[in-house]
């Protein structure tokens, strides 16, 4: 198509130009039209163009962990591509028509005319490469922290199902230990029993301590078993082998057995011992239960500390230590993983500082697992606080692989990474610095190998 200087005022962006910028444009410019479903531009291409829609849609699509994402769709008057000043080079993503489109082409080689010759345009391009940059470090912080909430998520989920499946697991044994017990104890009736002998034997079995049991060798706790197991058998009791192992987890020897021989009848030994094992295994059975429940309970607290879900995002007095246990529980599963050897060194009464919980965390989140990312299986993480007047300093230490000198004045910028995509949380230590600036704060680094160490620095809150 053909274009010209009244069909260029009808574009939003050019409306207002003055006439000889107008001009400009139809000196320069190259009318290019693109075929539906064309790539104007694809994933890696050189940018050398500004482009203007005249006619048409084209839609940007960028890959995000494998995945192309739409991010904008281009139409009548917009404006995009390479924009003066602006450090792209290659394509960030891919350009596709939508419908049969046209577009006005203005070449790099161009732009320093129009400095000259059309300073009003070049001031709109120059204010709409500082909006593209605010919105795309937004979608790079929506999408990095929804990465990051993807990680976090499936670690939770994994510290879940393991109690969950316990507690399924031992609800199913504690039903069929139950059965077995109603029926031992019906056995136990029809012996008609003195109470205080049952009371006793009870004693007996019960008194035993258990921690010399713990500390058996196989070959001791086999030895034993078998010497239980053949007293039940020359005692004519039934299913000695299985009691044997029950005994021997109670701390249960011949002698107490002996001990036990003298205030039962031999009619009562049997069923007494059943009784006895199956009360302590059911009581073992919900203490298992209790403590799943109990890790679960945790875990959700530790989520809603994280997220800090029932507080409003005001600044308030907060103590940095729950932000930091709750974050070192959403991050568990990879500390776990890597068999890390982890240290708290945090003082026993942490001065508290002004900030905002959800925020700070993001940060633990970043330089925490980052750490780990940088150990090797068996590293050693710490996690060290310390008061200096009126700061407060926590310190990350990591004996991983380090951060090249070369770089460590660029691990803070915008957008810069050493990390593969998908790797790590994704939160970007440009976010971590721009959150600990709003808490009035400052954050530093010393690395070599063998010895990283991320310093976050916070004024203590004043009391009034």
């Amino acid at each position: 198509m053909e274009i010209n200087k009244e069909f260029l005022k009808s574009l939003p962006f050019i409306q207002e130009l003055p006439i000889e910028e107008i001009e400009w444009l139809i000196k320069y410019g190259k009318v290019k039209r693109i075929s539906a479903k064309e790539n104007l531009f694809s994933l890696g291409d050189n940018v050398d163009e500004m482009f203007i829609v005249l006619e048409g849609k084209i839609q940007v699509m960028l890959k995000y962990s494998g995945q192309w994402l739409p991010i904008a769709v281009y139409e009548k008057g917009s404006v995009s591509g390479l924009l003066p000043f602006s450090r792209m080079k290659k394509a960030p993503g891919s350009g596709i028509a939508l419908e049969d489109s046209s577009v006005l082409l203005i070449h790099r080689d161009n732009f320093t005319s129009m400095e000259v010759e059309a300073p009003v345009l070049l001031k709109r391009c120059v204010d709409l490469m500082k909006d593209r940059t605010r919105e795309g470090e937004r979608r790079q912080q929506q999408q990095e922290k929804l990465q990051a909430l993807g990680k976090l998520s499936a670690g939770i989920a994994h510290e879940i199902n393991n109690p969950a499946s316990a507690i399924s697991r031992f609800s199913d044994l504690l039903s069929k230990q139950l059965d077995d017990l109603q029926s031992i104890t019906l056995s136990l009736i029809d012996l008609k029993s003195d109470s205080a002998k049952l009371y006793e034997a009870y004693q007996i079995l019960t008194s035993c301590s258990t921690s010399e049991s713990v500390k058996l060798t196989i070959l001791e706790r086999s030895t034993l078993e078998d010497e239980v197991g053949f007293w039940l058998e020359d005692h004519g009791i039934e299913d000695n082998i299985e009691l044997s192992e029950d005994l021997v987890d109670m701390g249960v020897t011949e002698d107490e057995l002996e001990e036990l021989e003298d205030v039962l009848d031999a009619n009562e030994m049997e069923v007494v011992i059943k009784w006895v094992i199956n009360m302590i295994n059911a009581k073992k059975i919900t203490s298992e239960i209790a403590q799943g429940s109990n890790r679960i309970v945790n875990l959700v607290s530790s989520v809603k500390t994280y997220s800090h879900m029932d507080r409003a995002n005001d600044l308030e007095e907060l103590d940095v230590s729950d932000g930091i246990k709750s974050t070192i529980a959403m991050l568990k599963h990879k500390l776990r993983a890597k068999s890390i050897n982890l240290e708290y060194n945090l003082l026993s009464e942490m001065p508290k500082i002004n900030g905002r919980q959800g925020e700070l965390n993001q940060v633990w989140t970043n330089l925490i697992d980052n750490a780990i990312d940088a150990l090797d299986t068996r590293g050693a993480l710490k996690i060290e606080a310390e008061q200096q007047g009126e700061f407060l300093y926590i310190h990350i230490i990591d004996n991983g692989s380090g951060i090249e000198t070369d770089i460590q004045d660029k691990i803070f910028d915008p957008f810069f990474t050493t990390k593969a995509v998908g790797k790590g949380t994704g939160l970007g230590l440009d976010i971590v610095l721009r959150i600990i600036k709003s808490h009035n704060g400052s954050i530093k680094v010393e690395s070599e190998k063998g010895n990283t160490k991320f310093t976050v620095c916070f004024p203590i809150a004043t009391k009034t």
